[in-house]
């Protein structure tokens, strides 16, 4: 809702509902409070005057980056992994088929002995690849379609802004240091799976960012921190085998990574380097692999 304490004022306008959509979801993505209103005219997108130049660049913005999409005139070899459009899809789809692989929770499914999150495999065997493996498997079909979902769009988000590979391996590292800090708080009688936590984490890495590139944080770090406190309460708790508290440490380390992703120099030379951000891609696949390898490895 519009503050009733600012004016009122119309940043852009289209005859489109679906671009109007589309402007809608990338103000919401930088924590920009609007409205979208239609009349005779068309479709509007009403915003607080003190947002008026923001909310105009960012639009200008995102016009320019997609302005030639899905066919670029730029070389394929001219585009870096952050400037083309991120495999989410596969990324998504590689949890699918795991999950048609491993099926749902059993305590007979070698998956889920050898790579979910115990705590006692963890902390009095050192098994700490869990906290990775976990991260792929899934309890049932609706925590499966729930992190496919939403987290598809926020990985989305957050791969376009950073890179695939830069953005992926974050991803992965806040979730399992989401987990690994849960298992500290919880102790050994504690068991999860679930991508979930690196979705919360995915929350925080956008929130992190944007509190230090806006250096507003009632703006850039409460609404989508209160976003995701919210996604937590309608899912945190959905499933025998989902964990509440892992999605909080998930949130946190996430803000934690934004905040500091931002701050380090040349950050946007390593976002725009094909070469390092290949790199990084294969390092986080590469990383997740070899836990899955040391799961089995190490299985009785």
């Amino acid at each position: 809702m519009i503050n009733d304490h600012h004016q009122s004022v119309t940043a852009a306008s289209t005859p489109s509902r679906e671009k109007a959509t589309t402007w809608s979801l990338v103000l919401w993505a930088m924590n920009i409070f609007h409205e979208v209103t239609h009349d005779d005219a068309g479709f509007h997108i009403n915003i607080n005057a003190d947002d008026l130049e923001a909310v105009r660049r960012e639009l200008a913005a995102y016009e320019e980056e997609n302005s030639n999409w899905p066919q670029s005139e730029r070389p394929i070899a001219d585009r870096t992994l952050s400037q083309s459009q991120p495999p989410t899809i596969l990324l998504m789809g590689a949890l699918l088929l795991i999950y048609a692989v491993t099926g749902p929770w059993s305590g007979g499914s070698p998956w889920f002995a050898n790579g979910a999150v115990m705590g006692d495999r963890i902390l009095v065997h050192h098994e700490w690849w869990r906290v990775a493996t976990a991260l792929t498997l899934h309890g049932n079909p609706v925590h499966l379609i729930g992190n496919v979902l939403i987290g598809g769009f926020l990985v989305h988000f957050l791969l376009r802004s950073i890179g695939t590979g830069l953005g992926l391996s974050l991803i992965l590292f806040c979730g399992a240091a989401g987990n690994s800090i849960n298992i500290f708080a919880h102790g050994t009688h504690h068991n999860s799976v679930g991508f979930s936590t690196a979705v919360f984490a995915t929350i925080g890495i956008l929130s992190g960012r944007q509190s230090i590139l806006k250096r507003n944080i009632t703006r850039t770090v409460l609404p989508p921190l209160a976003a995701g406190l919210g996604l937590l309460a309608m899912l945190g708790s959905s499933g025998e085998h989902t964990d509440l508290g892992a999605h909080l440490f998930g949130l946190l380390v996430g803000v934690v990574a934004g905040c500091i992703l931002a701050l380090v120099p040349g950050i946007d030379k390593l976002i725009a380097n094909r070469r390092l951000q290949t790199i990084m891609l294969f390092v986080g696949l590469g990383a997740m692999t070899l836990c899955w390898l040391l799961a089995f490895h190490a299985a009785p």
